[in-house]
């Protein structure tokens, strides 16, 4: 019988992906272009593009990875004729490294890519129209005072799209994320204990709520909708008038 949404399993922490480790990164990569993965890419990048984009727009991928949503978004936007200016943010030096390996592959340029943890952003407050973050907010050390710094970079009327796994996933979920970790993923993923590490370390609803609560998005408008094992949250940030 599947676990119920009010009983899920308690949340394992301490994993480590090797994010930092080359042959980590490589396995990621590889792993992105799989059809699964683009394919769960779509969701937040249809979120994005949900909102009014312009030349003048600025957007972030915050927790980049390997490039890959930058180079789907990249692509898309083109096709539109839409110019915005886009953004990496990542942790990982190894990450960036393959970012750019993403970009050279399909010619894009003019993408700018940070490191950093998220905890300070370098960048003026209210800098971006949109910000996007796919399957890092279990990596998170502090959620809510990422939340809120997330919430500082982005402009009046802009808009946040959390995309992440949720562990009140069905049993299912969990054992056949065991049998892909055991079986399928390169033997560096399956060392770092991925993709069920993910799972298994990710936040439920209630969960990511009370970090919610407690950080500056508390008073702005947000939507959460389910995915199979995973949970998308658009954030909505008033306008302000003066």
């Amino acid at each position: 019988m599947d676990r119920t949404k009010t009983d899920p399993p308690e949340r394992i922490v301490g994993f480590s992906e090797g994010i930092d480790d080359e042959a980590v990164a490589i396995a990621f990569s590889r792993l992105q272009n799989f059809p699964q993965f683009k394919l769960i890419r779509k969701i937040p990048l249809n979120a994005v593009l949900k909102h009014e984009l312009s030349r003048r727009s600025r957007i972030l991928d915050f927790g980049c990875g390997s490039g890959h949503f930058l180079v789907d978004l990249y692509q898309i936007l083109n096709r539109k004729k839409l110019e915005p200016t886009l953004f990496g943010l990542d942790i990982a030096q190894t990450m960036l490294n393959h970012s750019q390996i993403s970009f050279k592959k399909k010619n894009i340029t003019g993408i700018e890519l940070i490191l950093g943890d998220g905890i300070k952003i370098p960048v003026e407050e209210g800098y971006f129209d949109v910000v996007s973050t796919s399957l890092s907010l279990h990596h998170w050390k502090d959620p809510t005072q990422i939340l809120s710094e997330i919430n500082r970079v982005i402009k009046p009327g802009g808009r946040f799209i959390l995309f992440d796994f949720q562990r009140t996933a069905s049993t299912r979920w969990f054992r056949f994320l065991r049998f892909i970790t055991k079986r399928i993923v390169p033997k560096a993923l399956r060392a770092a204990n991925e993709p069920l590490g993910s799972l298994q370390s990710s936040y439920t609803e209630n969960e990511l709520n009370k970090f919610i609560i407690n950080s500056s998005w508390k008073e702005e408008k947000y939507e959460v909708s389910q995915y199979g094992p995973f949970f998308k949250v658009v954030f909505f940030k008033k306008h302000t008038f003066t």
